[in-house]
């Protein structure tokens, strides 16, 4: 069976939106057992999109195309189609009903209740723009929104269900992953390589991210997947992560001990509190922020103490401890962790070059560990890898406090 994603915009195209519709439906078909083929990304053009959209459904069993089925002058995918297939638009009055009882009708909102004559209609239930599905010769061509949130909705609601019992799986591919913080891929690769060499039948993926990496494990042979997944958790049992994100995984276990978190940002500059709250009820444990990125306000509000400033610097372990007990003598948390370095371009030194990081991570009432870290890249990709990096050290020293020390030697 071969599948193709089609991604529908000029905007795309230009640059000036990042087109993650065709990373979702690809990601969400591949959890369910089916590979895409191929994916491409065409203009709003009307002769391209014909002929496109043709080229596709001769070389393809199953065709999902988003974007462009909108009210505006640019919206022609479901004009393309319908020429296509020779099915005349005409008005659905169920839909005309239905726009008039959620929305303030308009000729454009009303554009939106003509549909493709024969056409299977699937209910956009955020916005206007329905989707479609048109079946021939055994192939079917499914039309989503561009919009992600109602393209995600609709296609929760309604194209999952209808691929798998029209194009049901004669072998079930199996899939699970394991995600792992701080570990990079440099790191697992040669162990990767290892289980590779036992079952080449096996397909193993490795995603990095930001501080953390997810190794996919994808075949026919589930009980052998299962086996590479428990070899992968031993070999780095302190560094695997239950839910996908270090955020996500700190807000478990925060929430579980009923635990407070605050933090103490210099060269993150908030980018560390702001990773957290992206999450809903991040307020169930995480008490705020306090950037402090000049030396007056670390002294004045976390009272690091002048001398230490002097002497060691503001990139300094010594720092960052410092800071750890500030945000405990202002605060009522429980966890704190503070972060200090040189995010560059400029502020280097012989001794402390850009991308050198300082992170400290503390347990009210117990001492603070403390990591230095060396990192390389421009400001912002520093800035995102060591706030995630020090996001890592906090999940380690709340999972396994017993071994903390002797975790954070090892890195």
């Amino acid at each position: 069976m071969k599948i193709e994603i089609i991604s529908v915009g000029n905007e795309i195209l230009s640059g000036n939106i990042l087109d993650t519709n065709f990373n979702f439906i690809s990601f969400e078909l591949s959890k369910i057992g089916y590979a895409v083929f191929s994916h491409k990304t065409i203009s709003d053009d009307l002769d391209i999109l014909k002929k496109e959209i043709k080229r596709s459904f001769e070389e393809n069993d199953l065709i999902i195309i988003s974007g462009g089925l909108g009210p505006t002058e640019d919206d022609r995918t479901k004009e393309a189609v319908s020429s296509l297939f020779k099915m005349p638009l005409k008005l659905d009055l169920k839909l005309k009903e239905d726009f008039e009882r959620r929305f303030k009708i308009n000729k454009y909102i009303e554009s939106q209740a003509f549909v493709p004559k024969g056409a299977i209609i699937l209910k956009n239930e955020i916005g206007t723009a329905p989707g479609f599905i048109f079946e021939s010769n055994k192939k079917s061509l499914i039309l989503l929104p561009g919009m992600p949130d109602e393209m995600k909705k609709m296609f929760f609601s309604y194209v999952i269900d209808y691929v798998k019992k029209k194009f049901p799986l004669k072998e079930k591919i199996y899939q699970k992953d394991v995600c792992l913080c701080i570990i990079s891929e440099n790191e697992v690769e040669p162990f990767l390589e290892v289980l590779r060499k036992k079952n080449n039948q096996i397909e193993i993926g490795i995603y990095p991210s930001y501080s953390s990496i997810r190794v996919n494990f994808k075949g026919k042979n589930l009980e052998k997947i299962n086996s590479f997944v428990k070899s992968l958790k031993d070999r780095y049992k302190y560094f695997v992560l239950e839910c996908k994100t270090i955020e996500e995984n700190i807000k478990k276990l925060l929430v579980e001990e009923n635990k407070k978190l605050a933090l103490a940002e210099s060269c993150s500059g908030g980018y560390l509190s702001s990773s957290l709250t992206f999450l809903p009820e991040t307020s169930r444990y995480f008490l705020g922020s306090i950037v402090t990125y000049s030396n007056e306000l670390k002294k004045d509000i976390l009272k690091v103490p002048e001398e230490i400033l002097k002497t060691k610097g503001a990139v300094s372990e010594e720092v960052v401890e410092a800071m750890v007990k500030g945000v405990f003598g202002i605060t009522k948390a429980d966890y704190a962790v503070a972060i200090s370095g040189i995010a560059g371009p400029g502020g280097a030194t012989d001794k402390k070059p850009v991308g050198m990081v300082c992170i400290g991570v503390g347990k009210r009432g117990e001492k603070v560990d403390k990591k230095t870290i060396y990192l390389q890249g421009d400001r912002s990709f520093i800035i995102k890898l060591c706030s995630k990096y020090a996001l890592g050290l906090l999940y380690l020293k709340i999972k396994y406090p017993s071994n903390i020390s002797k975790i954070f030697e090892g890195l």
